[in-house]
């Protein structure tokens, strides 16, 4: 009977610990839900202003042919005007339309956290949901193989995700807007 007992204490323990253990978002576990994670993981780029330095690779690597332009209204003026090469069809589109040259993939690109910086407890919320800040590149493998030269840089940027707890565990919720790291 005193075994039993015994044995009985060691499992209400044992379950303690362990439960106790479930409610802990640790940084592996936040980095591990967002790298999994389609709501995080995969995204479609907004159209963005081409910048100076890719436009000079891109002509340099033949993916797009610059010709000027001629306005044949009053005043003449002249501009750029990019168009794409058959050697990178299909992959992007540039609009030469607005403040400059519009680029846009035609696919989603993946993202991978590089770190977690830290996970806090959200001030109203009881220890139920979490807000763990994290810098994020993009997994570089998963762009067009005619742009590759001309990713320069790998550019970090920084985001937050908010996790709440459910009696399951902890669950990625939503990821916040991202900001570059300079």
């Amino acid at each position: 009977m005193k075994a039993l007992r015994s044995l009985t204490g060691m499992i209400c323990l044992v379950g303690l610990v362990s439960c106790g253990h479930q409610s802990e978002l640790t940084r592996s576990k936040a980095k591990t839900s967002l790298d999994s994670s389609e709501l995080f993981n995969s995204i479609k780029l907004p159209p963005t202003i081409v910048p100076q330095e890719l436009v000079d690779c891109g002509l340099r690597e033949g993916l797009w042919e610059m010709h000027e332009v001629r306005d044949l209204g009053v005043g003449g003026r002249t501009w750029n005007h990019l168009t794409q090469t058959s050697k990178a069809a299909g992959e992007y589109s540039i609009d030469n339309m607005g403040a400059g040259p519009l680029f846009e993939l035609k696919r989603a690109v993946k993202r991978q956290v590089v770190e977690i910086q830290g996970i806090r407890d959200l001030p109203t919320s009881e220890g139920k949901q979490k807000d763990a800040e994290f810098t994020w590149s993009f997994y570089l493998d998963d762009w067009p193989p005619s742009l590759k030269p001309c990713l320069l840089k790998k550019d970090k940027y920084t985001a937050d995700a908010l996790f709440v707890l459910y009696d399951d565990g902890w669950r990625l919720s939503s990821v916040g807007a991202s900001r570059i790291v300079q």
